[in-house]
């Protein structure tokens, strides 16, 4: 399961996070761009976890801060 979730200030600087939960991992990339940019480079975090219980509950969870922290769920706006 993969989710995006973008945040844009309100100077309209962007970031991007991709959250991709594969069994005991999970795969975060940041995307940053200052005003008027597109996204840059991606830079990549890749979690393990001894369980997919334990993965899928973080997986969960880093949705629920990244929701937190205003960033919005674009695959759930598109569906």
């Amino acid at each position: 399961e993969t989710r995006t979730l973008l945040r844009r200030d309100p100077a309209g600087a962007q970031t991007s996070f991709r959250v991709t939960l594969d069994e005991r991992a999970i795969r975060v990339e940041l995307k940053e761009a200052p005003p008027g940019q597109p996204l840059g480079e991606a830079r990549f975090q890749r979690l393990w976890f001894d369980t997919d219980a334990e993965a899928r509950d973080a997986y969960f969870a880093r949705l629920e801060q990244l929701a937190g922290e205003g960033f919005v769920d674009t695959d759930a706006m598109s569906a």
